[in-house]
């Protein structure tokens, strides 16, 4: 869905892509189901070299993220960057988190995996409003204060087990 061609014209210039909701359809983990984001990459390539610098910016928003605290529905901003070395190479070599080796020959990048993993590592495991806690609907705290289960569990059939004395 998503390449980039290793050539002059991408050299030292910001390419923009606009990432959809139809990206998302193609990962059967989705957290994301209406999103605007911008992805910006950067591709230099030092003399004539085969190495290559690429960085991602991400800037956008995830529409109708639900709170973790209240449930309501928010829009999420997220910002983030990274970037990677690609390196030319016709060993058989391991990519890591931050070399990426391909074939001389190999002209294309494909680019719809680091975007993926760009978008998610910068959503934050728990979402909630950004400015505080009184952002949140207030009528569902209550609710959720109300039913929260301040019971203790009652272990007392363990008790039993405690005084047994194993040598």
């Amino acid at each position: 869905m998503y390449s980039l061609k290793l050539n002059k014209e991408n050299f030292n210039k910001k390419i923009k892509f606009e990432i959809s909701d139809e990206f998302f359809e193609t990962y059967t983990f989705d957290r994301f189901e209406n999103a605007k984001l911008q992805i910006s990459l950067f591709l230099q390539r030092n003399g004539v070299s085969s190495n290559y610098l690429l960085k991602f910016e991400l800037e956008g928003i995830l529409i109708d993220m639900a709170c973790d605290i209240c449930g309501d529905n928010l829009d999420f901003k997220i910002k983030n960057e990274t970037e990677f070395i690609i390196k030319e190479s016709t060993k058989i070599n391991n990519s890591d988190d931050e070399i990426i080796f391909i074939n001389p020959k190999q002209k294309v990048i494909e680019l719809n995996q680091f975007f993926y993993e760009l978008i998610y590592t910068s959503v934050p495991q728990r979402i909630t409003h950004e400015s505080s806690k009184s952002e949140c609907n207030i009528e569902m705290l209550r609710l959720i204060e109300k039913y929260k289960e301040n019971k203790r569990t009652d272990t007392s059939n363990w008790d039993k087990l405690k005084e047994l004395k194993i040598d």
